[in-house]
């Protein structure tokens, strides 16, 4: 009979330290956490479970940032590649503002796949496979046109405007405008540190036109 009631008392206290345990592993649970992939979010559309970012151009001065935004911003997640290849020349930053950005200067044409892990201050996991498609930077190419430099293209031929005896002339030779590694309709919003921002790092824009240089 007593040790009857020793087992039973036994298996109760056990019960009893179970259930007071339950509030507290059910508020150490991490909050759940989500990478996000959209047009507002980050410029990225969700393509059979992989957001394709913006692309990028190889070479020269195009300097690209792609946005990897979580559901919880500026809450100290951190991020990592855990599988796939990011673009040669770019790399996935750790933490950055309020999420994280892929930058640098890519160098080599195609698509690439890679999947990105976030976790966070908690402990909480989100995974996310990303796309960034990268071409060729495009050959120069000079234009002649009235708005160019004046110009008029006559059988393969720019012919410039004239010139006067004894007095100087500087028609411009004008080059294409290189295209953006990310076109403005495009390009979302930066989510950099207030302030501060990233040093040397800076959207690219158009250069502006050059129309022809006026006589003297």
């Amino acid at each position: 009979m007593k040790r009857t009631l020793a087992l039973c008392l036994a298996a109760g206290s056990l019960l009893l330290g179970i259930a007071s345990a339950s509030p507290a592993l059910a508020k150490a649970k991490p909050a759940p956490i989500q990478l996000l992939c959209s047009t507002s979010a980050n410029g990225g559309t969700l393509v059979n479970g992989t957001c394709v970012l913006p692309g990028a151009i190889a070479g020269g001065t195009n300097d690209y940032f792609g946005i990897i935004a979580v559901s919880n911003p500026n809450a100290g997640d951190t991020f990592q590649v855990v599988s796939g290849t990011v673009p040669p020349g770019l790399t996935v930053l750790p933490q950055y503002g309020s999420g994280t950005i892929v930058t640098g200067i890519a160098t080599t044409p195609g698509t690439f796949v890679f999947t990105i892990m976030a976790t966070s201050q908690q402990g909480a996991t989100a995974t996310l496979a990303y796309s960034i498609t990268v071409t060729a930077q495009p050959a120069d190419t000079l234009v002649c046109s009235p708005a160019t430099n004046g110009g008029t293209l006559v059988n393969g031929v720019c012919v410039l405007p004239g010139a006067s005896v004894g007095q100087a002339s500087s028609p411009a030779i004008t080059p294409a405008a290189p295209s953006p590694s990310l076109p403005a309709h495009s390009r979302p919003a930066c989510p950099c540190p207030p302030a501060t921002g990233r040093p040397g790092r800076s959207w690219p824009e158009h250069p502006p036109s050059r129309g022809p240089s006026p006589s003297r």
